[in-house]
């Protein structure tokens, strides 16, 4: 489906800095591409002694090399498909087979659940007190919506999964540098823009605002659009994005067997919103191939839910999935400056030093975070993301009476 581009260059000269390089990091003379736990025999590194998250990089760290921590599984990988297409079953095995750091989708909790409180507080519990245009807006209400454009807020919601997939893969990436150990994320941050596509080929989100002296407002899906191209680059691209392909009725039969009772009679929940995602997702998979390598899991031939199974998944068209990917040049050591295809891996982790700076980067995860964001904020006139004054003052206020009485119980 995807086509894969492999260069070749001749062999430079070999130098004397060359060779010292060779001699001091020999890790980089290794071809290493994934490898099984069970078959690998992985050196356990001792994790970094700072908070890399939360902390900046202390300047003693100079002397602690960076890819002294790297082994052949330090990779970024991405599960993608659509809803209800098997993700998660993918990516949990994948975590498991080559000892990898599993990163699930944010879900509702991680956008309302307060968990510094003790006990923590999920703040959808006030939607019982507040009128329907204060209401924390959540995924049920979403796919239930009637007039999810004039009535809903659905650009509120998709901003909300944004921010929390861009901390999840950054969190990914900071990890990956300070301890080596790879990381296996279900979506990603990147394919945020194909579901708000989907959203507007639906009509769930508006395009343009009202023309003020001829010029349009940047409203919903163009607002959104201006915000992922500015952050999304800030972070590296994946080396492997595994698509979980699955057909509508595959999807109807999986979210059947969830059996959540509001999402089996979504009233938003079409066969026309998951064709359109479908063909927005493989458009994105297509102009990712430049970056990323593709690899599709085609459930027409593959039984990703069938526990042994997944162990050799797919006999029929993949033979053994983890052993496909152990077959995969994921360091692309042959390909020519020229390609994109992993160019910030290749550049970033040429050699200690830039392995180093860019482990620098990614420290301090929490602070990056902010800085990428606080230049964007919400569209006051966006009624499709943003709350009024009036709806937030009730939040407040119901937030402020609940938690007291909590801390008053609990105290």
């Amino acid at each position: 489906m995807f086509l894969v581009k492999c260069s070749f260059m001749a062999l430079p000269r070999l130098s004397l800095s060359r060779i010292t390089q060779t001699v001091l990091h020999p890790l980089k003379t290794i071809s290493r591409t994934l490898k099984l736990v069970s078959t690998a025999d992985f050196e356990p590194k001792k994790p970094p002694i700072f908070d890399y998250l939360s902390t900046g990089y202390p300047s003693w760290l100079m002397f602690d090399n960076t890819t002294h921590r790297f082994t052949e599984n330090t990779k970024f990988i991405t599960v993608e498909g659509n809803i209800a297409a098997g993700k998660s079953q993918v990516a949990k095995k994948l975590a498991e087979l080559f000892g990898m750091n599993l990163v699930p989708d944010p879900t509702d909790e991680d956008i309302y659940l307060l968990s510094h409180y003790n006990p923590p507080i999920d703040i959808r519990m006030h939607n019982t007190l507040l009128p329907k245009e204060a209401q924390y807006y959540t995924t049920e209400m979403f796919w239930n919506e009637n007039n999810l454009k004039e009535n809903g807020k659905p650009m509120y919601l998709q901003y909300q999964f944004y921010l929390n997939r861009y901390w999840n893969y950054l969190k990914g990436i900071s990890t990956l540098f300070n301890t080596g150990k790879g990381c296996i994320t279900e979506r990603c941050h990147f394919s945020d823009i194909v579901f708000a596509e989907a959203l507007l080929k639906c009509g769930y989100i508006s395009e343009y605002g009202n023309k003020i002296f001829f010029c349009a407002e940047l409203l919903a899906f163009d607002w959104f659009s201006y915000v992922h191209a500015s952050t999304a680059l800030h972070l590296w691209k994946p080396h492997l994005i595994v698509y979980v392909k699955a057909t509508n009725s595959q999807i109807r039969e999986a979210l059947k067997k969830r059996a959540v009772s509001w999402e089996l009679n979504a009233r938003n929940l079409t066969d026309n919103f998951l064709t359109e995602y479908t063909s927005a997702l493989e458009n994105y998979l297509e102009r990712m191939s430049r970056y990323s390598h593709i690899f599709v899991v085609d459930r027409t031939s593959t039984d990703i839910f069938d526990e042994n199974e997944l162990l050799i998944v797919s006999c029929l068209a993949f033979c053994r999935l983890a052993e496909k990917l152990t077959n995969i040049d994921l360091e692309g050591e042959r390909l020519i400056r020229d390609d994109y295809k992993f160019l910030e891996w290749r550049n970033g982790l040429f050699n200690e030093r830039s392995a180093s700076l860019n482990r620098q980067q990614f420290s301090s995860a929490t602070l990056k975070f902010s800085t990428v964001f606080k230049k964007f904020p919400f569209p006051l006139d966006m009624k499709e993301g943003m709350y009024s004054f009036d709806a937030k003052e009730l939040q407040y206020y119901i937030y402020k009476r609940v938690s007291s009485k909590i801390h008053h119980y609990t105290s």
